[in-house]
């Protein structure tokens, strides 16, 4: 749908390889060109800097999904530790 719907550029992110190639390779066949960002999320020191990849890469992010179980309220580069644990534990 965002390739489709007209987004300029795709970032994935996510610890399996073997899915982030699954998902930039449909992303591709709809004439995508999705940059892939192996990261796991569920480690805190890992969070953030794969965002920051991308905006300076991108120069701009308009939408930012998060396929987590759990969410925040606060921005997601400004999310305290405290918070970024409680998300990864599931409780929002």
């Amino acid at each position: 749908m965002l390739r489709t719907g007209g987004a300029a550029g795709v970032y994935l992110a996510d610890c399996l390889e073997d899915r982030l190639d699954r998902v930039a390779d449909e992303i591709t066949a709809l004439g995508g060109a999705p940059r892939r960002i192996a990261a796991d999320l569920a480690e805190v020191a890992e969070c953030g800097w794969e965002v920051r990849e991308a905006y300076e890469d991108a120069g701009r992010l308009d939408v930012v999904i998060s396929n987590a179980a759990a969410w925040s309220e606060e921005p997601f580069l400004a999310r305290s530790p405290s918070s970024r644990s409680r998300t990864h534990r599931g409780g929002g």
